[in-house]
């Protein structure tokens, strides 16, 4: 993943989707954190 490039939209493509399909918003916690670069032990 680029350093220079943002590509945060793209996690809001699945909440996005569901609420147009069903008319309920999604609320989902997920178990690992999405912020580039935060397993920098995953990726030595």
């Amino acid at each position: 993943m680029p350093k220079e490039e943002d590509f945060e939209i793209l996690l809001s493509v699945a909440s996005d989707t569901y609420e147009q399909k069903t008319k309920r918003g999604l609320y989902y916690t997920s178990g690992y954190d999405y912020e580039t670069f935060s397993n920098k032990e995953g990726w030595s």
